[in-house]
């Protein structure tokens, strides 16, 4: 008796997930492009933290009255 011949072997079944283990080579990102500056925004709490502006000065006072009658004098508008 003859061996009747072989069948060539069948081949593998294809695999319906080998695409999802697939390792593929990731492109590089592009370099980040740097951001223009934003604006500057005025800071709504600056008037809280605003140094408090000096005093005026104060006149210098009038000279003292020689005499108490001076005083008198200068309040009564009575000049010598």
């Amino acid at each position: 008796m003859k061996k009747a011949a072989s069948a060539p072997a069948a081949p593998a079944p294809a695999n319906p997930f080998a695409s999802l283990f697939e390792k593929k080579e990731k492109e590089a990102p592009p370099p980040p492009t740097p951001e223009p500056a934003a604006p500057e925004l005025p800071n709504p709490f600056a008037s809280f933290f605003k140094a408090p502006e000096p005093a005026a000065p104060e006149p210098e006072p009038e000279p003292e009255p020689e005499t108490p009658f001076d005083a008198f004098a200068k309040m009564f508008g009575k000049k010598d």
